[in-house]
């Protein structure tokens, strides 16, 4: 391993780890090689006053020619499974993105065939799809909403809950990915979470507009563990409440990470996180240049949410496995209501789903490799809505500034007052199969099926995944998928 531009450098231990001592503070590429794998470089990796930088790098094993061995660098990484429409991110570069925020999510908004809704939320629309569509796995566990605010049946919001500097790296799959993921239709965010310091305790605060929080880390039980925690909390409404203002989001959240080795080939993950907000909207009656007084809109916004699970990582002689149980809860408390403080709009609804899957890769030989699993996913919801009946107006368009109560031209719809209370328990099942294929350097297949089923409403799906990657020349390669 070399610190580009200097003469730094240093070898991993059996364990493939390595320090680098003296590096001067700033930004450096750094340059991994090993025989057998091809050349990476990690671009802008920073070096802090004081602080130990960690970085993680994942090399990718290829076939030497005896009769001339050509190493070229990469500054881009791949997903093993994903062939077509794949990004992937570390954590420097998702700092170093402008206008971002280190909101993961937003970075992904600039990525070809993504949108988003609004400036307000960091929501992604992939191929015209809908927010709900997408999938959010933090470290295999799935993430319904990483988000503040965030709306319900939706995957957006204006904040983000996750600590960016828990971010290992980003698989960004916007359609066509592998038999692994399923359940969603628009994309999938798998997000891999890096282990906190084995060597020694360390910790750093922020502060900003947002608000201030900390994050700290450490090892366990002598070093054949880790933590990794942080806590961030708003304070805005410390400062505008004193001016007499409304409308000041409040939250607050919290991450953990706990590594700990059972062994030389199991491993403990556990993974929580956990967010809490509330918003008050206070309008006052406002009239307009026709005289028109328009009736106050209040609103009260509360919700929380959470997400854990602990996953068991087994190394097999040929592969690996994770067998992973988590929970994930969402709650929504809405109360619009009139200047007299009469409701006209209500919603309690929690949504919960308790997850308990298996992944495993074997892999036979350099060319063959076999990837299943299965899952099952409790899913509980009770909706309880109301909406006061209202009535849409229709005025005359020929004379727009006579838009009050008193020239309306006629009703156009009443609407009775509508009331949904709705408990569900129901239960989602899944298993996939994927075989992967390099039959020479510059080919890889995958073929994959995947089964879903979902309790409710008693449909069955079976659906077939094709991948093809082709290296046309070692700057050019051609991607074709299906599923």
């Amino acid at each position: 391993m070399l610190v580009e531009g200097s003469r730094l450098g240093a070898s991993t231990d059996i364990d493939g780890e390595f320090r680098i001592e003296r590096v001067p503070v700033g930004s450096h590429n750094l340059r991994f090689m090993m025989i057998g794998y091809e050349t990476l470089i990690k671009s802008n990796v920073v070096a802090n006053p004081g602080r130990e930088t960690r970085v993680e790098a994942e090399l990718r094993e290829v076939v030497l020619e005896m009769e001339a061995i050509r190493v070229r660098a990469s500054f881009f990484e791949k997903a093993r499974d994903a062939v077509v429409t794949t990004r992937t991110m570390d954590f420097e570069e998702i700092r170093q993105d402008p206008g971002s925020s280190e909101d993961i999510q937003r970075v992904m908004q600039a990525l070809p065939s993504v949108v988003s809704g609004s400036d307000q939320m960091n929501e992604i629309i992939v191929r015209g799809g809908i927010p709900g569509e997408n999938l959010f796995l933090l470290d295999t566990i799935e993430i319904p909403n990483p988000n503040h605010f965030g709306q319900q049946g939706t995957g957006g919001g204006p904040i983000s809950m996750i600590n960016t500097h828990f971010v290992r790296e980003v698989n960004f799959m916007a359609g066509a990915f592998p038999a692994k993921y399923g359940d969603k239709v628009s994309s999938v965010m798998d997000i891999a979470l890096r282990e906190g310091c084995r060597k020694r305790m360390e910790g750093s605060f922020d502060l900003g507009m947002a608000g201030a929080g900390g994050l700290f880390e450490g090892p366990l039980a002598g070093g054949k563990g880790s933590y990794l925690l942080s806590a961030r909390k708003s304070f805005l409404d410390l400062i505008i409440a004193s001016w007499g203002l409304t409308a000041v989001p409040r939250y607050y959240n919290l991450q953990g990470k706990v590594v700990y080795d059972l062994n030389d080939n199991n491993k403990l993950l556990i993974n929580a996180i956990c967010g809490k907000d509330r918003i008050t909207i206070e309008h006052e009656e406002e009239e307009d240049a026709t005289g028109y007084v328009a009736e106050e809109e209040n609103v009260r916004a509360r919700s929380h949410q959470y997400a854990g699970g602990v996953t068991l990582r087994s190394l097999w002689s040929k592969g690996f496995s994770d067998l992973t149980i988590s929970r994930a809860l969402n709650y929504w408390d809405t109360f619009v209501y009139d200047a007299s403080g009469d409701p006209y709009y209500t919603n309690k609804s929690t949504e919960v789903e308790n997850t308990a899957k298996f992944d495993g890769v074997f892999q036979f030989s350099k060319a063959h490799e076999l990837s299943a699993g299965v899952s099952y996913k409790q899913v509980h919801a009770d909706h309880n809505m109301w909406a006061e009946a209202d009535t849409l107006f229709v005025w005359d368009v020929a004379d727009p500034d006579s838009f009050h109560l008193d020239t309306v031209k006629d009703t156009l719809k009443t609407y009775e007052d509508w009331e949904d209370n709705e408990e569900v328990h129901s239960g989602k099942m899944a298993a996939y199969a994927q075989y992967k294929w390099r039959p020479g350097s510059r080919i890889t297949v995958n073929l994959g099926l995947r089964y879903d089923r979902f309790a409710y409403t008693g449909h069955a799906h079976v659906g077939p995944r094709v991948g093809l990657s082709y290296a046309l020349t070692p700057n050019t390669t051609l991607n074709a998928a299906y599923g």
